[in-house]
This record gives structure tokens, sequence and C-alpha cells, in this order.
């Protein structure tokens, strides 16, 4: 949420601008087309050919800011003109989007399937939390590094540690599966959608962490299953 300070203007930039640009993109965009300062305060808003997607450009007392919104369904509204900008009050700024949200919750409401896929994706959502709180358990899971890169390092070496995770449970779970269909056994493909590779309870999480590859893996050799039952 964006709270503007008093005399913040929105300015619409009409026509389309290529959403791959970044902030020195549309900074000077603003500056060499609209004959504008990026850093004035105010809101610049571009939009992408399809409509779809829009950009914010700001400028805070500490720099540049810049958001992005995508709509999954439908369009944003531009004005007509196709150069220049053009202003809008903070107001009209929150009707940016608002219809397709509208959308979305009616279609959630009456829609079973889409409550049960975002519910899939909520689930994911806690599951890597569940996995990366096990992983990160030391120190009461808190980040003790004074300065940003030491705390960008701590992150960071999670992040890898969680990927690691996957990618294992991944490649295990595919295997495991391909042998019981070898040994005939009847794999439902209804079950293997329900599976997930957010798992660490198989997984020591104690000592330290060695990131040596062995011979073994380079080769691309899996380790044998444990079939005891």
């Amino acid at each position: 949420m964006i709270t503007l300070p008093t005399g913040t203007r929105i300015w619409i930039i009409a026509g389309v601008t290529d959403m791959r640009c970044g902030f020195n993109g549309l900074a000077s965009k603003v500056q060499n087309t609209l004959k504008d300062d990026p850093f004035s305060g105010h809101i610049f808003v571009f939009r992408g050919r399809s409509g779809k997607m829009v950009k914010i450009l700001w400028a805070d007392r500490d720099g540049l800011c810049l958001f992005a919104k995508r709509l999954e369904r439908g369009r944003f509204v531009w004005p007509v003109s196709r150069e220049g900008k053009v202003h809008l009050t903070p107001a009209q700024l929150a009707e940016i989007g608002r219809a397709d949200k509208t959308i979305h919750m009616l279609t959630y409401l009456d829609d079973e399937s889409k409550r049960r896929r975002t519910l899939q994706q909520l689930n994911r959502g806690e599951g890597r939390h569940a996995v990366a709180r096990n992983v990160f358990h030391g120190k009461r899971g808190e980040l003790r590094q004074a300065y940003r890169e030491g705390q960008e390092d701590q992150l960071g070496s999670l992040g890898l540690v969680l990927n690691i995770i996957v990618l294992w449970n991944t490649i295990y779970m595919d295997a495991a599966i391909q042998q019981l269909r070898c040994e005939g056994y009847p794999v439902q493909d209804e079950d293997v959608e329900k599976l997930s590779p957010l798992q660490c309870g198989h997984i020591n999480m104690q000592g330290r962490y060695s990131f040596t590859i062995p011979e073994s893996v380079s080769k691309g050799e899996l380790r044998a299953f444990n079939e005891e039952v």
C-alpha cells in the first residue's frame, strides 16, 4: 500500500510501453519523452501493448520504486490519447484493475474447481515454508547477521539448501514411481498428481551441510531404495 504525500500527482502515460523496461528505461522515457522529472515524487503509470500489464514508477525519499501488476483476465482501460500523459486522481488510480478483482471473487465463489486449485497453491506455499523452517532451525530461525550482505548470504544459503531438498526428492520420487510401475504395481496418475517434493521428515537436519558431490552422483547414479516394509 502506497501512502502518497499531499500534492502528489498521478500521470497515466498514453500509448503503450515496452514492459521489458526497468528503472532506467522508464525514467528516461519520463525525462526525455514527457519532459518531466522522474524524481519529482509524482507517480507515472505505464501500460504494455497487450493491455494486461502496467508498471508504476515512483520516487520516494530513498530512491526510485518500481511496481508491476499483471491481469490474468481482462485488460486495463487506457486513455484514448496516443501520446503525452493524462492526470488521474488517487481514487481513479484505485479503479485500475478493480473490475478484474471483482470477476476473480465472483468466479472463486461460483467455481468449485477454482477454489480447489487456489487451496492447492496455498498448501504448496505453506509446505515450502514448513521445509524452510526445518532447514533454518538454528538460532531460533532468526537472521543474526548485522549487515544486509550477511543477511543476504544467509537467505541465499537457505534457498540453496531448500532447492537441493526439492530436487533430491523430485528425482527419487520419480525413480521410485518408475520402479513400481516396472514391477507391475498399479500407480494411478491421479495419485501421482497429489505427490509433493516438499517433504523433509526423512532428512537429518542436524550437523554441518556438505556440498561435496560424490563421484557416483556426478555420474548420474542414484542411491539404492530402502525396500524394508
